[in-house]
């Protein structure tokens, strides 16, 4: 199958790129996502002297061909109204020659289309000389331009950055430890704070926190007895999370724990997160990392912060948050698991996730089974479960 990577990034990973936004970041059922194949003019590549077998090394280059349209702004130029291969030559600054084999290439795969009398049919195609002058996005093709998209095409990529780790997948199995030091030169938590790629997860992760928000904010866990008094949040949607929180409950007071980075990220968003002044000023933002204690709180929420870091670390970050609890307080845990159907087998984009974890962290996508290992360890126990939007679990964890 080659390398790791390029297993993952023929051109059924284009329609795999399409659906895990929906799926990860919109919060879209995956019932509701539908995919019947694609028809592609050309032949399958095959291995020479199998046609039943294909040829994995034809495939692996097919996602950096889509990695070069994007990175060179291929389809946001169209999309605008660039669409003559002049204008794309002078708009790019790409040699006339090259761009025209790679916009060939595009067409191929159907994500652009020719616009003129060059293209496919015309006289002078039939003569040999095929040479259009003008291209439009096909209406696959606008998927170029989509921002979900571009995040695991680009260079730059919020996604593409961290798939970078993927290509020592192999590595990464052999001794169970992350790996993308190893490939990038510096470790993972180098890049969760550098400002270019945390602040553009933030501004990710707030602009499409709101719907879960509001749901967590008005769930029955949350508001169990005379509601929370004190909140500690470890969540990358903190400022919004903190802005349903002291909607809900008058009377509490919200803690948000993050790093110095995120930290500084969340003090500028706030007053646009929370336009009430006086509800903002029940907010507060500490500079402190999840495995240290925080000031006393009745309620500890954890969403979504678990799952990035490996067994060991939240095991300690915990047993840290247990400690911070008054009397009678309560842990919640609003995490992501890996539900596998036992008839249907795990599911794609769960098991990609397992394993990129694995490569970033040396942690993974946990099953129920898994995370309940990492609480017990913590010396704590599950005392309620409630389900809470779109089938996501919040969970109360109590001493064991």
């Amino acid at each position: 199958m080659g390398n790791v990577s390029p297993g993952w990034r023929g051109e059924q990973s284009v329609v795999r790129d399409l659906r895990r936004p929906l799926i990860e970041q919109r919060g879209l059922d995956k019932a509701w996502i539908d995919f019947t194949g694609y028809r592609k003019r050309e032949r399958v590549e095959s291995v020479e002297g199998d046609a039943a077998v294909v040829d994995a090394d034809n495939h692996e280059t097919a996602f950096e061909k889509f990695q070069a349209a994007a990175n060179l702004g291929l389809g946001e130029l169209l999309n605008r109204g660039t669409t003559t291969v002049a204008g794309l030559v002078e708009a790019t600054g790409a040699d006339d020659r090259a761009l025209r084999k790679l916009l060939r290439y595009l067409e191929v795969l159907e994500l652009v289309e020719p616009v003129g009398s060059t293209g496919p049919g015309s006289t002078a195609s039939a003569a040999g000389d095929y040479r259009p002058e003008e291209y439009r996005l096909s209406e696959s093709g606008v998927y170029l331009t989509h921002e979900d998209v571009l995040e695991y095409l680009l260079d730059d990529g919020l996604m593409a950055r961290q798939e970078l780790a993927l290509r020592r997948l192999e590595q990464a199995v052999r001794t169970g430890r992350p790996v993308y030091e190893e490939v990038t030169g510096h470790p993972y938590t180098d890049l969760q704070v550098d400002p270019r790629f945390s602040d553009r997860a933030l501004e990710n992760t707030a602009r499409l926190a709101s719907f879960m928000a509001g749901l967590l904010a008005a769930s029955q866990s949350l508001g169990a007895g005379t509601g929370p008094q004190r909140i500690v949040l470890h969540s990358r949607d903190a400022n919004v999370l903190a802005a349903e929180l002291v909607a809900a409950f008058p009377e509490a007071q919200v803690e948000i724990v993050a790093l110095p980075t995120p930290a500084a990220w969340l003090r500028a968003d706030l007053p646009a997160a929370v336009v009430d002044a006086a509800a903002r000023d029940r907010i507060s933002i500490v500079e402190q990392s999840v495995y240290e204690k925080t000031a006393p709180a009745d309620t500890i929420l954890f969403a979504g912060t678990i799952t990035e870091i490996a067994d060991a670390e939240a095991v300690l970050a915990l047993r840290r948050a247990a400690c911070s609890l008054v009397e009678g307080g309560r842990i919640l845990l609003l995490e992501d698991t890996q539900d596998i159907d036992h008839a249907e087998g795990p599911d794609e984009h769960d098991a990609e996730a397992d394993l990129l974890n694995l490569t970033l962290t040396g942690g993974g996508f946990r099953t129920v089974t898994e995370l309940e290992t990492v609480i017990a360890d913590a010396g704590l126990k599950f005392t309620a479960a409630e389900v809470v939007g779109w089938g996501s679990v919040l969970r109360t964890l109590g001493r064991a």
